[in-house]
């Protein structure tokens, strides 16, 4: 089931994927470069790790190490979005940091909060939010400004799953089919909370390596996964995987990213620095 709710007036809304929302391969390819094909398996989820000389800006890094472009015009224009996952353990508390005590799940909405009012001086519509849990159940709220991200927290019912694929999907399609159409903006940034490994990690590499060969360039779309949780160290390298390794190439041949777009951030890197810098590492990466 996938369910859209409309917090403010805009645009009609892109189709969800259960109103049969072509692929962008589909419905668009005479204005792309042939799609690279990928093939996935759903329980299937290896991935080749490459491991690389130590990253100064990679998750947990220290904040005095790392570097970045201050240029705060590039975050104009673009369209802002945040994946946030509602599986049962966001309903445990952290143990350190400044939310140490609180749920996972109220850390993510003051930082959504946080990030909302930030996004709003370079996007008025406001953040388009993803909830998502099991496979066949993704919530869309879109046009959600600062002042009513608390509706969606509000509405909100903890799940068993972690699926971020369909949702990394949908969003890489509808951004594509509004490019084509002439109604995209400069660019995109996602950010997606979650507190542990995703299902179908092989899948989430794979749409992700498939989707950047659709840009134009760099830092068109950054995706930033922000790790809300004490320890996890399976989360932990599969997020630096993501961040690291999808130049090279995926399990069983999958070609390779054509661009760097993914960035790894822990919880604390967020409540330190705050959300433009986290915008800012997601296109810098």
């Amino acid at each position: 089931m996938f369910s859209r709710f409309r917090r403010n007036k805009g645009p009609d809304p892109i189709p969800s994927p259960a109103e049969s929302l072509p692929s962008y391969a589909e419905s668009q390819a005479h204005a792309l470069p042939p799609p690279v094909t990928v093939t996935v398996h759903e329980n299937d989820d290896d991935y080749e790790y490459y491991s690389s000389e130590p990253d100064p800006n990679a998750l947990g890094a220290p904040v005095a190490e790392r570097t970045l472009s201050t240029n705060s015009a590039r975050l104009h224009n673009r369209d802002y979005v945040v994946i946030i996952d509602k599986s049962q353990s966001m309903r445990f508390k952290l143990k350190k940091g400044k939310f140490k005590g609180k749920r996972r799940i109220n850390a993510i909405q003051e930082l959504a909060i946080d990030m909302a009012r930030d996004a709003e001086h370079y996007d008025p519509d406001g953040l388009t939010i993803y909830v998502v849990s099991k496979k066949d159940n993704m919530e869309i709220h879109d046009n959600v400004t600062h002042d009513h991200v608390v509706d969606v927290f509000d509405d909100m019912k903890h799940e068993s799953g972690s699926y971020l694929y369909p949702a990394l999907q949908h969003i890489f399609d509808a951004y594509l089919i509004r490019r084509a159409n002439g109604e995209g903006k400069d660019g995109m940034i996602i950010c997606v909370f979650c507190d542990g490994e995703p299902h179908s990690k092989k899948r989430v590499a794979s749409v992700i390596r498939e989707f950047t060969h659709h840009l134009e360039r760099e830092d068109e779309v950054g995706i930033t996964f922000i790790k809300v949780n004490d320890k996890d160290s399976e989360a932990d390298e599969f997020f630096t995987y993501l961040d690291d390794s999808l130049q090279h190439p995926g399990h069983g041949g999958t070609p390779p990213a054509k661009f760097d777009i993914v960035d790894a951030k822990s919880i604390e890197f967020f409540e330190e620095r705050g959300s433009k810098t986290t915008f800012l590492e997601a296109l810098d990466d």
